[in-house]
């Protein structure tokens, strides 16, 4: 139960404004089911910035609620150019671990570089366990890592041995389908930094239940935000009911037992 925004955005403008539209939805989300409607778990961001002759990376992650915190500082990494990356807002799920580390972006590393991952829903870490172990030999420790966690670790071992994130993306589309990984959700986004640039990826899928549960999907659904200089995959809350625009807008809803994939260097969709 989290707000995201995954973005490739031109102008720094254009980053405060997710950022601004992020803290409201966390501090009040209209479309929360539970009583104080606030994702006051802990929040995170990753991004990469470009300007004239400048390269920024910044990973950070927090406990505390994001509109808890002063983040003007952020305004003083950023260039003049490119921006992208994700940010995160928390609300745990019941029986998941409360700590900086569970909180979104995860990171891991692999052989070219880090793969970082947010999420909204929530995915059978159990299941996940049992699959790394049968087919990789790698020993989760279930009760000390959330589940966004443990799919950060899957994707990433799909993503060694495919050397392509769109490729991993597809193939964990079909492990959901085989082995019935998601609860509620996949509504990810994935980002791969390395030497050679970035890489940035949204992707959206459900379980049957909750495809099928319109009150869920009015929660859950996220958009793709498509302008001239600015593309963005984000919740709800921070469209509809804060404002959040950039040019086009598309509601992403994909059909039952498929994976919409969005590729936010360009906006291209595929299904797996």
């Amino acid at each position: 139960m989290c707000r995201q925004a995954i973005f490739n955005l031109r102008s720094a403008e254009a980053f405060i404004d997710v950022i601004d539209k992020l803290v409201k939805s966390a501090k009040h989300d209209p479309r929360a089911t539970w009583d104080d409607k606030m994702h006051n778990d802990g929040w995170g961001i990753v991004l990469v910035s470009r300007g004239s002759g400048s390269l920024a990376k910044l990973f950070y992650k927090s406990i505390k609620p994001i509109f808890d915190e002063d983040i003007s500082w952020i305004r003083s990494i950023i260039g003049s150019g490119p921006i992208s990356g994700m940010i995160h807002a928390r609300k745990a799920s019941d029986g998941e671990p409360k700590n900086v580390d569970s909180s979104h972006p995860h990171e891991v590393f692999v052989g070219d570089g880090f793969l970082y991952l947010v999420h909204n829903g929530s995915v059978d870490k159990l299941l996940i366990a049992r699959y790394m172990a049968d087919e990789f030999g790698y020993k989760l420790s279930t009760g000390e890592i959330s589940d966004t966690k443990a799919l950060l670790i899957l994707l990433s071992a799909i993503y060694e041995k495919t050397q392509n994130l769109e490729a991993a993306l597809m193939e964990l589309a079909q492990l959901s389908r085989n082995l019935g990984i998601i609860r509620t959700s996949l509504n990810i986004g994935v980002m791969h930094v390395s030497e050679k640039g970035e890489e940035l990826f949204a992707a959206s899928m459900y379980s049957r239940n909750t495809w099928s549960d319109e009150r869920k999907r009015n929660y859950l659904d996220m958009y793709l935000l498509k302008g001239e200089d600015n593309i963005i995959v984000a919740s709800p809350t921070l469209v509809d009911d804060y404002g959040l625009e950039t040019g086009n807008k598309e509601l992403l809803q994909p059909e039952f037992d498929k994976m919409i994939i969005v590729d936010l260097r360009n906006g291209r969709k595929i299904t797996a």
